[in-house]
């Protein structure tokens, strides 16, 4: 007689994760542990987790605690940024990181440094932080994306792959 897995797992994570790491195993997951419920808690502000009680957190690798055990459970996530063919109709395509400035961006807003976040980039396989102003601040990928898609009017973030 073999024992059935069951319980709760309450796990927060990056609303990037969820698509990342969540999406593409959890039908395999609850079919092989039907017994199992998952509850993916999304908190960009990176809440403590033993404070808050969750059994797991999923973070970039750059985000986790010193005091926590990480272990890598997906891919690496790389981001491009990307304009509508109307905004780049009216406007040239930066050449080199620094001409982000000329540009009408969307910022991320950091939850925990309460920063807008700086686009980290690579140009010829140099790293570079370009601090970059736009009308619109957000704190949460799924809003930025849905901005994007309404209006043609900015540049921003897009996860590649």
């Amino acid at each position: 007689m073999s024992e059935q897995l069951s319980g709760h797992v309450r796990i927060v994570c990056t609303d990037d994760s969820v698509d990342t790491v969540f999406r593409p195993v959890l039908p395999g997951f609850f079919r092989d542990h039907p017994g199992i419920k998952v509850e993916l808690v999304v908190d960009n502000g990176l809440s403590n987790i033993v404070e808050s009680q969750f059994d797991a957190g999923v973070r970039f690798g750059d985000s986790v605690a010193k005091d926590m055990v990480a272990v890598r459970i997906g891919p690496d996530v790389t981001y491009c940024i990307v304009g509508s063919p109307a905004y780049f109709a009216r406007r040239l395509a930066p050449t080199i990181p620094q001409g982000l400035v000329e540009h009408d961006r969307i910022n991320y807003r950091l939850p925990t440094a309460g920063s807008v976040y700086a686009w980290e980039l690579q140009d010829e396989g140099r790293d570079s932080s370009v601090r970059v102003e736009g009308q619109l601040i957000l704190d949460n990928t799924g809003p930025v994306l849905q901005a994007a898609l309404d209006g043609s009017d900015w540049l921003m973030f897009k996860r590649v792959g």
